[in-house]
């Protein structure tokens, strides 16, 4: 969402957030103008490619599990708490992402490499237990959920 993306520039503008690429977009700007970007760039995202068709079932089980229960046992919460239905608008909707993308996210939020912001710190938190089993499968299970608005538009069709 747009909210989310202007929320992610943030950091890169005020220096938290280290990024080659994205630091000098984000501190090249003042906040109305992030704002700006952030809107058009949620508006024009391309769609996802299609995961694998031949995806293994049980990894896709596990995803949806952790997704919607988290594990217990290795202290993963539930990515649906902060990315459900009803998340808060800072939070990024996962539906429809690309599984490449997801992925690597979860994989740099596992080695600290995201800054130190508050989000920044829950997500690392969130992700230290995850096993790469565990990151396939949430990467798989959202590449394979469709956003509510796509999925509740084409029902009316």
């Amino acid at each position: 969402t747009a909210v989310a993306l202007s929320h992610a520039l943030k950091p890169y503008a005020e220096g938290g957030r280290p990024s080659c690429f994205m630091q000098p977009v984000g501190a090249g700007h003042d906040e109305p103008i992030r704002r700006g970007l952030a809107a058009h760039y949620a508006q024009h995202q391309a769609p996802s490619p299609p995961p694998p068709a031949d995806a293994d079932p049980a990894l896709l089980e596990l995803g949806a599990r952790l997704a919607e229960s988290g594990d217990r046992a290795t202290g993963v919460p539930a990515c649906s708490g902060c990315h459900g239905e009803d998340r808060d608008p800072r939070y990024p909707r996962l539906d429809g992402q690309h599984a490449s993308y997801i992925a690597d996210q979860l994989r740099l939020w596992q080695k600290d490499a995201h800054g130190d912001t508050p989000l920044s710190r829950i997500m690392a938190a969130a992700v230290r237990n995850l096993t790469e089993e565990q990151i396939r499968a949430l990467s798989l299970h959202y590449a394979l959920s469709r956003p509510r608005e796509t999925a509740d538009a084409e029902g009316e069709r």
